[in-house]
């Protein structure tokens, strides 16, 4: 290992590594601070050599490796943990740039370690947008949004990640560099390779640029905040609305109100948007050709429909775009209001839109059985079927105590997934925390597919060791 660091040092000079431990500490440990790991070394390749030479060099030395883009995973998956001691953590964060394409074409070029925010910023100079959208846009790359398959609040209209990538380049295990950037729409000559690595958390090589879809800025925008007895109402809700407006609904986020609670008790400026009690609240965003006007018109009467009928209780309409930044701060809040709280259990679970209603209600149900003073805190996005299922620390409990009781919560939540056909991860990948669950909830065929994959590419499994399997 001396011999490798001081040939790595070399190679890389001053300014491309650093092994300072104060330094290193941010970068060792996860989002949610529960894990913490180690290492010898932190690199910071500032071009796509540089990263094949770093992978060479394991490869030659049998040395494990785990890339890391702006590390806001809720999964560990790029957190050193329960790896041996011989392996290097590669930062992309000094690979930053992006390339503006020629005008007219709806794509830009862009370095892995280029933050979501600068992209959408770019995208905006343009006249364009990238429509990824994530609470941590300001601090999440590039490189990690495709390597979990980010999906976010915009998935309703454009799709997760996977949608949005039109080409890759990679280094693979063995230090070669695929050159797969492309820009076309339309290729089927043999597998579409670069969907291996979307999703792929790192374990088949390392994402080092990509060419993203951009799309026309939409010309109006209404945002409404609805209130709802139930969450089957708001479900309801949806699909009336889907029927007026199609496509153009690009959001539509569901979140209760004891969680919203929680926002106006620790985020400043904000408070409940409706006077009449309400339990749960829904956030629907139209982006259309009309003009903000005309859109708000095609909405409100099916909305007023809906209030008649006593499928929902309230509605208000975002009138400035101040009013609509402040609705979207209630529900983008939540969990950092949730962290502030105390202790929580997360659960990333996609099912069918229309099962989400029942899915909560039989499922809070066996929760509070097991533990009757947890607090149920479901939010996330409705629309597209994907709900944060979190678990919160009941009031009185010791966060250790809590946590104890994390593995059987997560097998209720999970079970219950599986039986209404679902996923037990919609957004946030499996990383290290969920490799147990894969096993148990996924087809034992598809596993099995995985592991090929992943045996064929990184034979001698140095990449991301301990993510996935």
């Amino acid at each position: 290992m001396e011999k490798f660091l001081e040939i790595l040092k070399s190679k890389l000079g001053p300014k491309g590594y650093f092994e300072d431990p104060i330094v290193m500490a941010p970068y060792l440990a996860d989002m949610r601070g529960r894990f913490f790991g180690d290492i010898p070394i932190i690199t910071r390749p500032k071009t796509t050599e540089e990263v094949s030479q770093i992978i060479e060099l394991c490869n030659e030395f049998d040395v494990t490796m785990i890339p890391q883009g702006g590390n806001t995973g809720l999964c560990a998956g790029a957190t050193p943990i329960n790896i041996n001691t011989r392996k290097v953590l590669i930062s992309l964060s000094r690979m930053n740039k992006i390339s503006p394409s020629k005008s007219g074409e709806l794509y830009l070029e862009v370095e892995a370690g280029s933050t979501l925010k600068s992209v959408q910023m770019m995208a905006d100079n343009m006249g364009l947008i990238f429509p990824l959208s994530l609470a941590s846009e300001g601090s999440c790359q590039i490189g990690g949004n495709i390597s979990t398959n980010a999906g976010g609040t915009h998935v309703l209209k454009y799709g997760t990640m996977r949608s949005l990538v039109l080409g890759l380049e990679v280094v693979l295990p063995n230090g070669q560099i695929w050159n797969g950037a492309s820009s076309l729409l339309k290729n089927t000559a043999g597998y579409d390779l670069k969907q291996f690595f979307i999703g792929a958390e790192g374990t088949l090589g390392i994402v080092t640029s990509a060419t993203l879809k951009l799309f026309p800025k939409p010309k109006g925008v209404a945002t409404l905040l609805l209130g709802a007895n139930d969450l089957q109402s708001l479900v309801n809700t949806y699909n009336t609305l889907k029927l007026e407006l199609g496509e153009d609904i690009t959001a539509f986020e569901v979140f209760p109100d004891n969680a919203l609670n929680f926002v106006i008790k620790h985020i400043p400026d904000t408070r409940k948007p409706f006077d009449k009690a309400t339990t749960w609240y829904g956030l629907v965003e139209i982006w259309g050709n009309d003009t903000d006007d005309q859109i708000l018109e095609k909405i409100l009467l099916p909305i007023e429909k809906l209030i008649n009928s006593n499928q929902i209780l309230s509605a208000i309409a975002a009138s400035t775009i101040s009013q609509r930044e402040k609705f979207w701060k209630l529900r983008e809040s939540l969990s950092e209001a949730q962290r502030i709280e105390g202790a929580s259990i997360k659960n990333d679970i996609s099912i069918s839109p229309n099962l989400i209603g029942e899915f909560t209600e039989i499922t809070s149900k066996e929760i509070l059985a097991y533990m009757p003073e947890i607090r149920l805190t479901p939010f996330g996005h409705a629309g597209d079927g994907n709900l944060h299922f979190n678990l919160m620390q009941p009031k009185g409990m010791e966060q250790k105590e809590f946590l104890k009781h994390e593995q059987t919560l997560q097998n209720i939540v999970n079970i219950r997934v599986t039986e209404m056909r679902g996923s037990i991860s919609a957004e946030h990948g499996i990383g290290r925390i969920k490799k147990e669950a894969l096993i148990q909830h996924l087809d034992p065929i598809a596993y099995e597919l995985m592991k090929t994959i992943k045996n064929a590419i990184d034979p001698k499994s140095l990449m991301n060791p301990g993510v996935l399997f």
